[in-house]
């Protein structure tokens, strides 16, 4: 506009022409037909100069207009917020994507300023200010940028990155924007809960797969298709009690001292490569720690960034699981207080050795003990020395018992034995000996030592018996011994035996 101002210069633009062409004629005298043409032309090229001067001094006012409107619609079709602002905070343009997520109208936010778009933090106003100065003062930011969306609360991750550029103006503005990567952060939390379901790739960057892998707790490795590794994660080389970069380049047999294992390892490696999938578990020792490990071992052919064929192989730890379970099972089969088998479990047990027994006839008896006046220990001593006589007597089976036996705790102060491949005699001995031991056995107590002692019943398999049956016959042998003194074993009546060949005892 200050070219159109000019009207005294414009002026003499016009009228010097004239004056010039108007003394060359008179100097010269020129006819009237030939002064009249050249004095109309002398006014009319200045005249269609200062024309074109005209409409490119409008041609060139309507540029920044222009420009600014192509600028907008370009960022329009950005799909991350995009915003220019200038020195203070004044915002110069936003894209459609700033003004959906700020959930304002895009064009009332022109020219308005960073320190009014949040009254309600100062500390971020002044913040968002002193970046500001940086960026136009020369300095690049790109930052990673954890928040929550004002109008929905909606968490939200981002990377924000901002230069200084000039504007169509020629002042200096900041140029920002905002990539969001909220979905690749929720993303890594879900991980664990993804490789679980066996999804082993997620992103073919190298460097971005390197810094996925690492927020894994499991180990995971990448080997190339001679057995190289080429990749491998934090939690992979402290289970190898090495750094990342020192196991990259070895093979399965540099690191494993157990070369059979290293082999088959390799071997597994060769088939994945040719398109099996292997997912197996595995038990093994920690090669520096020997703890035992429980491990789901998954293994799948990919192709890499560079077109290259891994594999990418991931050990998902399972030995907290698998010792619960083993917990879990000894709960259930093993009774707390003595160690022995519960009456579940030798139930389960003894039913396998009757059939074994029914099959072959290789003799098989049962015996059934209980300790003698034990409701005396439990009402003098407590119930915690009660507990430390029934230990002891576990203790005792399973010093007398070949490993064969099942010994089992009935319930209460009663305790079982079925013994395989054993005679009536042979069992009758084991019984006597078993009673010897307890009887022998000094329990401590506050008050001093007490002794206990235990009175039994035998029974023999016959053709047709059952656990009940066989149990019934040792039960009132059993009370037999009772009746008869206690700290003595009885044979069961049906067994057809002679009185002489069990053990006598006596009441103490």
């Amino acid at each position: 506009m200050h070219t159109l101002n000019n009207t005294g210069r414009e002026r003499l633009l016009l009228i010097l022409p004239v004056l010039l062409v108007s003394a060359l004629l008179f100097a010269f005298d020129a006819p009237l037909g030939v002064a009249v043409p050249l004095t109309a032309l002398s006014v009319l090229l200045p005249a269609l100069v200062c024309l074109h001067a005209l409409r490119q001094a409008v041609r060139s006012a309507a540029v920044p207009a222009h420009t600014e409107s192509f600028i907008q619609r370009l960022i329009d079709v950005i799909p991350d917020p995009v915003f220019i602002k200038r020195a203070g905070g004044q915002y110069v343009m936003i894209n459609q994507a700033f003004a959906d997520y700020r959930g304002v109208d895009k064009a009332t936010w022109k020219g308005f300023a960073a320190s009014s778009a949040a009254p309600d933090d100062l500390q971020l106003r002044a913040n968002s200010i002193a970046e500001d100065d940086a960026v136009l003062a020369g300095t690049d930011i790109e930052k990673e940028d954890h928040t929550r969306r004002r109008a929905t609360g909606e968490e939200v991750f981002r990377i924000i990155s901002k230069r200084r550029s000039i504007f169509v103006d020629g002042e200096p503005v900041v140029v920002g924007v905002e990539q969001h990567i909220t979905r690749w952060k929720i993303a890594e939390r879900e991980l664990q809960a993804v490789l679980q379901r066996e999804t082993a790739q997620r992103h073919r960057v190298e460097d971005f797969l390197q810094n996925l892998i690492d927020v894994i707790p499991h180990p995971v490795y990448v080997k190339t298709a001679d057995g190289v590794y080429a990749m491998v994660n934090e939690a992979f080389a402290k289970y190898w009690s090495r750094s990342r970069e020192s196991v990259v380049g070895l093979r399965s047999r540099d690191l494993s001292a157990d070369a059979a294992r290293a082999a088959l390892s390799e071997e597994e490696d060769r088939e994945v490569i040719a398109g099996a999938i292997v997912s197996k578990e595995q038990q093994s020792r920690n090669p520096v720690t020997g703890d035992e490990v429980f491990r789901v071992v998954n293994k799948r052919r990919c192709v890499a960034v560079d077109g290259s064929v891994v594999v990418i192989g991931i050990d998902h730890y399972i030995t907290e699981w698998r010792v619960a379970e083993r917990q879990l099972k000894q709960l259930a089969e093993v009774d707390a207080l003595t160690g022995l088998a519960n009456r579940r479990h030798f139930s389960v047990e003894s039913r396998h050795a009757l059939e074994y027994e029914q099959r072959y006839g290789m003799g098989l008896s049962l015996l059934l003990f209980d300790l003698d006046y034990f409701k005396r220990v439990n009402d003098q001593h407590g119930h915690n020395i009660g507990d430390d006589v029934l230990r002891a007597m576990a203790q005792r089976m399973q010093e007398c018992f070949r490993k064969s036996d099942i010994p089992g705790r009935w319930g209460g102060e009663e305790f079982i034995a079925l013994l395989p491949h054993t005679t009536m005699e042979t069992a009758i001995q084991v019984a006597e000996r078993l009673r010897l031991r307890v009887a022998d056995t000094h329990v401590p107590t506050p008050q001093g030592t007490i002794q206990v002692t235990l009175s039994g019943g035998c029974a023999q398999w016959r053709a047709g018996d059952t656990l009940e049956s066989l149990v019934e016959r040792a039960d009132t042998a059993l009370y037999r011994a009772k009746k008869n003194g206690r700290n003595r074993i009885e044979v069961s009546e049906a067994d057809d035996l002679p009185a002489a060949t069990y053990a006598t005892g006596g009441e103490v």
